[in-house]
């Protein structure tokens, strides 16, 4: 499906220019190297790089210098390697960089920034610029902040069917944004650790849109899949699963303004809780909280409101805080879960045709038969008097 969607892509950016107006140049059989491919090209050129793995200083630490570049593998991450070796970055984009500056189908490998200042982005620095990054896999990059990706000062990077695995950083493991938006879409995040945000760190006034993600094995002291630090963000339809914090494994909100939005999103079988809250009231919409191995789904200092949700088999109890109307507290029926299959069963609640109010809930749609719970009844009249309304709870 990734591949199907890079291609289709790069079919449209390759497109748009004619032959006449744009050259593709080929690493390395007209350049030696991916850095002097893009300092050979000019605005609207295409660097194509043959699979194979990279390294040396003219393979790190590629600088753009401000061009619009789309710089492409013609195999894939899978076959198309910058190995950074622990000696430096894989980009750096500080010169004003926008949408048409564009990374794609590359692994970034053992990616770091120097010692000594505290480093930021070891995979990638972006500092007033907005790059699109697509179809590139992030591992074990380290950094201080951002172990593979640092965002700051009005950045609006585009970061789509990516993969981050491994990456370390004391602040947002696989990315620490700060002062900037852009997008996170249909994005991976494995294995990633920190202190504050085992993947990622949304910092002060941070506004990207992170949609369609998926949080799995993350760990970090808070936050395990997303630390929220007073920033304006949106979440959507994203699975946080196998996450593991002292609190919020899933989600840690630290706010008292520019408070996120979330809707549609699976938090299940993690531990420390799928959701802690601590300041600012905001609202969860169409989501599930269940199975937290050791806390409760959805815990909160200051009162959310919490809104056609399903609460349901979490170790420290199903009891929701705050202001809570009209949600379930039923087995959601999950295909898979033990193997990290979070789609639906056809007569899941979570499904509009199912629940009272018509709607989705959850970040996955039906993908198997129909299911029978292990704990719990589920017929239409028993499950009629398991949604609240108001103050009512479990």
């Amino acid at each position: 499906m990734r591949a199907a969607l890079l291609t289709c892509a790069f079919a449209v950016v390759l497109a748009s220019a004619s032959p006449t107006e744009a050259a593709t140049i080929h690493v390395p059989a007209q350049q030696p190297s991916i850095q002097a491919g893009v300092s050979a090209a000019s605005q609207g050129d295409t660097v194509l790089v043959a699979p194979d793995t990279y390294t040396g200083p003219e393979n790190r630490d590629i600088d753009f210098g401000g061009v619009g570049i789309t710089l492409i593998s013609s195999g894939g991450p899978s076959v198309t390697i910058l190995d950074c070796g622990s000696l430096g970055r894989g980009f750096n984009f500080h010169s004003g960089e926008d949408t048409t500056a564009i990374v794609g189908g590359f692994t970034i490998r053992n990616a770091t920034t120097p010692p000594g200042v505290r480093s930021l982005g070891g995979g990638i620095y972006c500092s007033t610029a907005s790059p699109i990054i697509i179809d590139c896999v992030f591992e074990d990059c380290v950094a201080d902040d951002g172990g593979a990706i640092w965002s700051s000062s009005s950045s609006e990077p585009t970061i789509e069917h990516c993969s981050f695995l491994g990456n370390t950083a004391d602040d947002g493991g696989a990315i620490h944004t700060v002062s900037s938006g852009g997008v996170i879409r249909d994005c991976t995040f494995e294995d990633n650790t920190a202190e504050l945000g085992g993947a990622i760190l949304i910092g002060f006034f941070g506004e990207p849109l992170i949609d369609d993600c998926t949080f799995e094995g993350n760990i970090a002291e808070y936050g395990g899949g997303i630390y929220y630090m007073s920033a304006e963000s949106s979440i959507s339809d994203c699975v946080f699963y196998d996450n593991t914090a002292i609190l919020g494994a899933g989600l840690y909100i630290q706010s008292s303004w520019n408070l996120p939005s979330i809707s549609g999103c699976t938090f299940a079988r993690n531990t420390g809780g799928g959701v802690y809250n601590l300041m600012g009231e905001l609202e969860f919409v169409r989501c599930i909280f269940a199975f937290d191995r050791s806390d409760v789904g959805l815990y909160c200092v200051y009162p959310p409101t919490i809104t056609h949700c399903m609460v349901f088999g979490n170790a420290g109890g199903d009891s929701l805080c705050g202001n809570y109307f009209d949600n379930l507290f039923v087995d959601p029926l999950f295909c898979g879960m033990a193997s990290g299959d979070f789609s639906l069963c056809d007569n899941s609640l979570c499904l509009p045709g199912l629940n009272p109010w018509g709607e989705q809930i959850g970040a996955r749609d039906s993908d198997c038969g129909t299911c029978d719970s292990p704990v719990q009844a589920t017929s239409w009249g028993f499950i009629k008097t398991l949604y609240r309304r108001g103050a009512d709870g479990p």
